[in-house]
C-alpha cells in the first residue's frame, strides 16, 4: 500500500506528527497522486489553510451500487404502426383510417417481424 510522500509538521497538527494513507497500490500513477496530494498539503501550510483533521485531503471516491438497466422488450414494426393509428384516428378523416388500416397495414404485416421499429425509424429519419 501507498503512503502519503510527506508527513505534516508537528506544529500544525497540535503537537503530533501526522500520516496520510492513501491506500492505493504501488504504481508509477499513484505516485504522481501521492506526491499531488503532497503538494496540495505543503500549499495549504504555506498559504495557512492547513486541515489538520486530513479531512481535506482524503480521497472523496466512493462506491456506489449501479443498478443495472432492464433492457425494454422490442418494439416491432407493427406494434409501432398499430400506436401510430390509434394516436391517428381521432385526427383523421374514417376513409383516410380505412385506407392506413387496409393498405398499409396490410403492406407493414408482410415486412419482416424480427426488424426493430427504431431501426427502421432511424433509418428513415435520417435518410439512410
Amino acid at each position: 500500500m501507498l503512503g502519503c510522500a510527506c508527513s505534516c509538521p508537528a506544529r500544525f497538527t497540535g503537537g503530533d506528527r501526522k500520516y496520510l494513507y492513501l491506500n492505493l497500490s504501488d504504481t508509477p500513477e499513484n505516485w504522481e497522486l501521492a506526491q499531488a496530494k503532497a503538494q496540495l498539503i505543503e500549499s495549504d501550510i504555506r498559504f495557512e489553510r492547513f486541515d489538520p483533521t486530513l479531512k481535506k485531503y482524503k480521497s472523496k471516491t466512493h462506491l456506489t451500487v449501479v443498478e443495472t438497466i432492464k433492457s425494454k422488450p422490442e418494439l416491432t414494426l407493427t406494434k409501432l404502426f398499430e400506436r401510430y393509428l390509434e394516436f391517428k384516428k381521432p385526427a383523421v378523416k374514417p376513409t383516410t383510417f380505412h385506407y392506413l388500416v387496409t393498405s398499409i397495414q396490410a403492406y407493414i404485416n408482410r415486412y419482416p417481424t424480427k426488424v426493430c421499429a427504431r431501426m427502421m425509424l432511424c433509418k428513415y429519419a435520417r435518410g439512410c
